[in-house]
């Protein structure tokens, strides 16, 4: 009975293009999938013109800031460009995420389109235990050191080094960021403000939450207005038949083979296991992965998260907090009031980081008014200039 209204479904959804699909339902989601997004729009660039006036260099860094007797080193993979730089001493920056780097960042992009316009130098980083940017072997001794806090005392030490390098005087950075990259770029803000002066937060959650049911409610608004209400009882049916069959591992050999990559146990001590299948196309096999937790120690990494960074009430000016409507992610971050001296910009009918992406003739209106908005915020920030506007926390598009 459920198969036919997920077929429909099914069909519904492939009768739009994969790129609007991405932007109004957000199924790319997170930075590989906002990363993957981007090059689809270089790839239309010839190479010459892609990577004209970019180098890859290397920057070493420690490999914990916090712990003067741990003496280790490593090597950060960094892009720069300054093809638009007008000597200013402004500069931005594109945080890299959970992702190899991309230096698409910085020549097709809406942060490069705002380089050109006000003449400013450009960077981006890779992330620690990302792309060729790693620390150690992934053992977990070795992921301790994979952690935000650690990832914004790389980023601190990078600004430092090119301040030194490149002999910027009084200079303004401004950070730009996606998904977990747009959550690094408020809190560098907050945590850094004597070296970042303003921050563009796309997508960025900043709220850690245990039961996260608002994302599959944001999903569900999303599919309704895309398609309609029969698709979205389509696929909550299905997920709540797939759902039974993780919790419930005697119910693993009812769902199809394609779906039976996971199972969950559950001990009387309120520990979690979780067994998946790790899928390897090159081999078509998979090799089981096991993870144990406790409920507890998650609850409170959550409150540690939260009172370490603030959650919705971080204390921070110049910062634009950006949200497309149809984003799962959206609930988790700032888009109402914003703290004094920043802005909320909610856009509808788009989702994950859909702002960040270059221009394009089928941008919908909303999403051109809040690039606009955007910009000229950041053109006040620069010229440090302030208006009734920029005291509003919160636009609409």
């Amino acid at each position: 009975m459920l198969m036919l209204p997920l077929v429909t479904c099914a069909a519904l959804l492939a009768s739009v293009s994969a790129q609007d699909s991405a932007l109004q339902l957000g199924l790319l989601s997170g930075y590989e999938g906002v990363k993957r997004r981007l090059e689809n729009y270089a790839e239309k660039l010839s190479l010459e013109e892609r990577y004209k006036d970019i180098d890859l260099k290397y920057l070493t860094q420690r490999l914990d800031h916090f712990t003067p007797s741990v003496t280790d080193t490593w090597k950060q993979l960094y892009a720069e460009n300054f093809e638009h730089y007008g000597g200013n001493n402004l500069i931005f920056l594109m945080i890299g995420g959970e992702s190899s780097i991309s230096t698409d960042w910085l020549r097709r992009s809406f942060m490069s389109k705002q380089a050109e316009k006000f003449k400013a130098a450009t960077f981006t980083t890779e992330h620690r235990f990302y792309g060729k940017s790693i620390p150690r072997d992934l053992s977990i001794e070795s992921l301790r050191y994979l952690s935000s806090e650690q990832a914004l005392a790389d980023l601190a030490h990078f600004i430092t080094q090119m301040n030194i390098k490149h002999g910027f005087k009084n200079p303004k950075w401004i950070v730009f960021g996606g998904s977990y990259a747009g959550s690094l770029a408020a809190w560098l803000r907050y945590r850094y403000p004597h070296l970042v002066y303003a921050a563009v937060a796309s997508s960025g959650p900043l709220l850690a939450k245990v039961d996260f049911h608002e994302y599959f409610e944001t999903v569900s608004k999303s599919l309704s207005s895309l398609g309609s209400h029969k698709c979205e009882e389509a696929v909550r049916a299905a997920n709540k038949i797939m759902s039974e069959g993780v919790l419930k591992r005697n119910k693993a050999s009812t769902l199809p083979r394609s779906f039976r990559t996971m199972a969950m146990q559950h001990d009387d001590k309120d520990n979690y296991t979780v067994v998946a299948l790790r899928l390897d196309p090159r081999k078509r096999m998979s090799t089981p992965q096991s993870l144990t937790f406790d409920t507890s120690f998650v609850e409170r990494s959550v409150n540690e998260t939260n009172l370490n960074y603030g959650g919705y009430n971080l204390p921070v000016t110049r910062v634009a907090f950006v949200h497309g409507m149809n984003d799962p992610w959206s609930p988790l971050g700032i888009m109402k009031k914003a703290p004094k001296g920043s802005v909320a910009i909610t856009i509808k009918g788009v989702a994950h980081c859909a702002d960040m992406m270059p221009d394009q003739d089928t941008d919908s209106q909303p999403l051109k008014n809040a690039r606009a908005r955007i910009s000229r915020m950041l053109e006040r920030w620069i010229k440090a200039k302030t208006s009734e506007d920029e005291e509003l926390s919160l636009a609409d598009f």
